[in-house]
């Protein structure tokens, strides 16, 4: 059960994205859920190639049965932007499922809109439940840095090292073992700069970037950022067409910031262009129709998965009759 007892509306149902994670949960014969710690990291990070030498790795253990080429690879990040208490909430619920997943926390989380009018930084609560959070990585979830450093110095490349090198310290005081950052979109500094734009001149010690800034290869991404924004049209953020789209032996990354999903919604003026929006919360709101929300989605994959088989099988016997003739 999904329990999160904040008053404030969130903009989609959470049934959206547990019923999301039961889809994964539900069908392990399709599904194979990674995270970074997953993936084929090889060489010197400091290479320009490091990256597509991961996913050349990645490939050539798919092509030699390393891997398994009949399943669909999911990776689930979470941005743990604001209102931690309903990553956690999620969290608790994607563990009793068994689906793991790659979450991104602060340090210290920055007041984005004071920052923005005066220029100064200040913090806020950010309360995150770290024993929840330890009990999760050691139970295969990844928890990594949700990299703000360079905002928190406002843009001051010297400072920003500093900062870095403290945040990540003091997480893994905190009993994390951070291997993984991804950079925070932050309040815009100086010539629009921003957390991506920082340059860490080599003292990651180890640390891998994921994204925003440096990233592994997929073979698609989706994400839910910015979900207001003008430059993203909202007919294009239906998850379920993501995921429609997916094919067995690739590897796709799922990017959600839980902040937007609650039991109660208040419908996002820009996301209610899109038909797909709008029906859904009218589906959740009435709850008799909310699972129907992501049934087609599993029908569809679930009889893709039959048919491939199906041929997999039919090539598989026609090979062994030619045997059988040829002997």
């Amino acid at each position: 059960m999904y329990i999160d007892d904040l008053e404030k509306n969130g903009y989609i149902p959470v049934g959206y994205h547990t019923d999301f994670i039961d889809l994964l949960a539900d069908n392990p014969d399709i599904f194979q859920v990674i995270t970074y710690k997953d993936l084929k990291w090889q060489g010197d990070y400091s290479a320009d190639s490091f990256y597509l030498a991961e996913k050349r790795a990645w490939d050539t253990a798919i092509r030699k049965g390393q891997l398994d080429d009949s399943k669909i690879y999911v990776l689930i990040q979470h941005d743990v932007d604001s209102q931690p208490q309903r990553t956690m909430s999620l969290l608790k619920y994607e563990n009793q499922r068994g689906v793991p997943t790659n979450v991104m926390i602060f340090n210290r989380r920055v007041n984005r809109r004071h920052y923005i009018s005066s220029g100064k930084i200040e913090y806020t609560e950010y309360p995150l439940d770290f024993d929840l959070l330890r009990k999760l990585q050691a139970q295969g979830f990844v928890i990594a840095y949700h990299m703000n450093a360079y905002e928190q110095s406002g843009y001051d490349d010297i400072l920003a090292l500093d900062f870095f090198r403290t945040d990540v310290d003091e997480l893994n005081k905190n009993g994390f073992d951070i291997k993984f950052f991804s950079a925070h979109g932050g309040a815009p500094g100086p010539n629009n700069l921003n957390n991506r734009d920082i340059n860490l001149s080599g003292i990651e010690n180890g640390l891998i970037w994921v994204h925003n800034g440096k990233t592994p290869i997929f073979d698609n991404n989706y994400s839910d950022g910015g979900l207001n924004s003008l430059s993203r049209d909202p007919a294009k953020r239906d998850l379920r067409d993501f995921v429609r789209k997916w094919k067995p032996g690739k590897r796709y990354r799922v990017l959600t910031h839980p902040q937007y999903y609650h039991v109660t919604v208040k419908s996002s003026k820009r996301m209610s262009q899109a038909s797909w929006y709008r029906d859904i919360l009218q589906a959740y709101d009435d709850g008799i129709d909310a699972k129907k929300v992501w049934e087609n989605v599993r029908i569809e994959i679930e009889e893709n998965f039959k048919n491939k088989n199906s041929i997999f099988n039919n090539i598989e016997s026609f090979f062994e009759k030619l045997k059988v003739l040829m002997k």
